[in-house]
């Protein structure tokens, strides 16, 4: 079981299902070997199997919450939420300070809705585990959903500072890009920011006479300042670059690393939409407006 551990634990899965089976065949009722089975084919997608084993697991020791918060993430993963919902309650009942419980429960209880109990009890997991990424990272989302998005932004900015390199801080910052061009649109009514349009300008002019390749240089340094989260509702100018002198605003360096990428790959996405920004900038440029492909 020591050797299946350490499998599971550096992601080598067939091989640690290989003798898990093989266990299973000589020790048809051992629950570690139920519940760890149970738990890697549900990392694995084959949902239905695993489902099959962790009940059994429970049925060879009623009650245990290692076994039902599994078969809640199974259930879960299987969109079977009420069911999941149900099997997590039980788990949290029997040990209410079980921050996976918490953070399981409060996960798929925002999935149906039921926000505040979400926020409460992500919250807890976040306070007994706040170095988990996932629970700070779902807290977040419930803070979101309430429309609290002060607070949701902050936390969007934690689950990235535990792990920049995770999937889990990838979808963290698309989150932030998300709030920050909502509350972008909605500055104005008509949904153009004229600082953003001079900021835009500013930087037509600025590299209209500029070699590409320093063009580049800023482009890329800002893309690279910007997995960190650029703070584009904040007006202080508390960014600098390497590249190009001065100091910045968050909304400023998203607009010059805009109009750098339009015009050294043009078809590629920053992340963050200032297209009518633009469009109205370039009319009030009278420049040639970019370099040529």
């Amino acid at each position: 079981m020591q050797v299946v551990l350490e499998k599971l634990k550096r992601g080598e899965y067939p091989d640690a299902l290989r003798l898990l089976e093989m266990l299973r065949q000589q020790q048809p009722d051992n629950f570690d070997v139920l519940y760890n089975l149970g738990m890697a084919l549900s990392d694995m997608g084959a949902l239905d199997t695993a489902e099959t084993h962790l009940r059994h697991a429970l049925r060879v020791t009623p009650g245990e919450v290692r076994a039902m918060i599994a078969l809640g993430v199974a259930l879960g993963r299987l969109r079977r939420i009420d069911e999941a919902i149900e099997v997590l309650r039980q788990a949290v009942e029997r040990e209410p300070q079980n921050p996976w419980a918490l953070r399981n429960l409060g996960a798929c209880l925002l999935n149906v809705g039921q926000i505040a109990e979400a926020e409460r009890l992500l919250r807890q997991a976040v306070e007994l585990n706040p170095m988990d990424q996932q629970s700070v990272f779902a807290q977040a989302q419930a803070l979101h959903a309430k429309g609290d998005i002060k607070a949701a932004d902050a936390g969007y900015a934690k689950a990235i500072s535990l792990d920049e390199q995770s999937p889990v801080a990838e979808a963290a910052r698309q989150e932030r890009t998300r709030l920050a061009e909502d509350s972008f649109r909605k500055a104005l009514p008509l949904g153009v920011r004229p600082d953003a349009v001079m900021y835009c300008l500013s930087a037509l002019r600025k590299f209209d006479k500029m070699p590409l390749e320093e063009v580049k240089r800023i482009g890329f340094e800002i893309a690279v300042l910007g997995q960190r989260g650029l703070d584009t509702n904040n007006p202080d100018q508390k960014y600098t670059l390497k590249s190009l002198p001065g100091t910045f605003s968050g909304l400023h360096l998203v607009c010059l690393m805009y109009v750098a990428f339009k015009q050294i790959a043009s078809e590629q996405s920053i992340g963050f939409d200032l297209s009518r920004e633009y469009e109205v900038a370039k009319s009030l440029f009278p420049g040639d407006q970019g370099h040529p492909a």
